[in-house]
């Protein structure tokens, strides 16, 4: 399973994302810059890969243990990447 870093539609910016990252593991491949559904605790989300193949060593011992799964590459119904993002 790898680790990712992803980053979050920016609410007083419409349009960009939040510059600030949060890790997720993933059980699908991704490239950074694909557009998915990501799941929170309030559902699921749009977020942007920033950063694949994370190292452990550069998540916070505190964070892991919180960090949620992707385990399916699921599209936002905006996503302008789904075309090039399907034919992997």
């Amino acid at each position: 399973m790898n680790i990712v870093m992803v980053q979050f539609k920016d609410s007083k910016r419409p349009g960009e994302y939040s510059k600030r990252e949060y890790g997720y593991f993933s059980k699908v491949q991704l490239t950074v810059g694909d557009i998915i559904l990501a799941p929170t605790e309030k559902g699921k989300t749009a977020v942007r890969v920033s950063k694949i193949d994370v190292k452990e060593s550069e998540i916070d011992v505190r964070i892991m243990p919180k960090m949620r799964t992707i385990e399916k590459i699921e599209y936002p119904d905006d996503s302008k990447n789904r075309e090039t993002s399907e034919v992997r």
